[in-house]
Formats: structure tokens, C-alpha cells, sequence
């Protein structure tokens, strides 16, 4: 059960994380719309979602 939950979790994060690197990206080609302030904000939240899920599924490796 700890092994599912710990690929989920793994699955998850990088989810996140591809969500950050897309956000961040479309920061840096856009113009004014929409506005990369809001993109960037986007791209941290998603980058600090996605490593608290890549740490449960390390957490739940060690305890496998």
C-alpha cells in the first residue's frame, strides 16, 4: 500500500513540477497578457506543491 502511495506521490509531483517549468516559460515569452507577474506567482506555487509531494514520496521510500 506505502508503494502505490509512494508512486503516487512521486507521479504527482511531477506533475507539479511540469506545471512550474510551463508557467515559467510562458512568463518569459509572453507580452502583457496575461500578466507575468501572475505566471510567476503560478510557476513558485507550483514548484512548492510539487516538492512537498517529491518529499512525501521519499518519506514513504525510507519507510518501505
Amino acid at each position: 500500500m506505502l508503494v502505490g502511495l509512494m508512486i503516487c506521490c512521486g507521479l504527482i509531483g511531477i506533475f507539479f513540477y511540469t506545471k512550474m517549468i510551463h508557467y515559467y516559460i510562458t512568463s518569459r515569452t509572453t507580452g502583457a497578457y496575461p500578466p507575468v507577474r501572475m505566471l510567476k506567482q503560478k510557476a513558485t506555487a507550483m514548484g512548492g506543491i510539487g516538492t512537498i509531494f517529491i518529499l512525501f514520496c521519499i518519506i514513504f521510500y525510507f519507510f518501505i
